[in-house]
């Protein structure tokens, strides 16, 4: 058998609510990090 890795990301939204979204990867950000969700989709989100 075999085993699959599988990331629960906690995202705050902006109204201070929480999402748990679930991945098989690995995600490329860390905590603090903003990002967005589209879609369902998690993106960084470009810092300007």
């Amino acid at each position: 058998m075999r085993s699959t890795k599988r990331w629960d990301v906690v995202v705050r939204m902006e109204n201070d609510s929480e999402r748990t979204l679930s991945t098989a990867q690995q995600p490329a950000w860390r905590v603090g990090d903003r990002v967005r969700l589209t879609n369902g989709v998690l993106q960084a989100e470009r810092r300007g």
